[in-house]
């Protein structure tokens, strides 16, 4: 936590990262079950409870109306105010890893290939997997969804897929300079657009 971004503190509870809405900061629970944890401060934080059921919560977003949690066991839960949750949806067998918001929609993915849309972060649908491999992040940025896949255990393996909507996804080419591998867990995206991937190179 910092006032100045120069110097810095641990606040201890926040993982990952973490919107801000309402007046309210909100964080997933980094390895803690179930919990979500909000603060007023980014400082002091309290503990309360996704509604869902041995699910680590990995991702948190606030869509300008609601905050939207995703994360273990195909988890989704949304709140108005960062403190009481309601559970949206959950597929045991579906781990989530990402959320992003683009254009009114809000688009989730995990592993499996596996994909979920929201109009309104209540209601959400599933996609057809354009991709056996699991996602590992997902960014809007210049008119489009770009989502980041990849194979398991530090595998060679890279693949982009980008999409207007979040329901029709088109491969983009992709490779690894030298043959490398991606460890697991280092790929992430920027909002604006912007691929940042360790060791990887991607086309349009």
């Amino acid at each position: 936590v910092s006032i100045d971004g120069i110097n810095w503190s641990a606040s201890g509870v926040a993982s990952g990262r973490v919107p801000y809405g309402k007046g309210v900061y909100v964080s997933g629970g980094g390895s803690t079950v179930s919990n979500i944890y909000h603060s007023s401060d980014g400082i002091h934080w309290n503990e309360t409870n996704s509604g869902q059921e041995n699910a680590i919560i990995t991702r948190v977003l606030f869509d300008g109306t609601r905050f939207v949690a995703v994360g273990d066991r195909g988890a989704i839960s949304t709140s108005l105010n960062g403190v009481n949750w309601t559970v949206a949806f959950s597929a045991p067998f579906s781990s989530l890893t990402d959320l992003a918001i683009g254009s009114g929609v809000r688009v989730a993915v995990g592993y499996f290939g596996n994909i979920v849309v929201s109009a309104d972060g209540v209601a959400w649908t599933p996609v057809t997997a354009p991709t056996a491999h699991p996602f590992r992040a997902i960014a809007w940025g210049q008119g489009k969804f770009v989502a980041l896949a990849s194979g398991m255990f530090n595998s060679p393996e890279i693949e982009i897929w980008t999409s207007p909507d979040g329901m029709v996804w088109t491969q983009r080419s992709a490779s690894l300079p030298g043959g490398g591998a991606i460890p697991d867990g280092v790929m992430s995206l920027a909002t604006g657009g912007v691929v940042i991937s360790t060791g990887a190179t991607a086309g349009d």
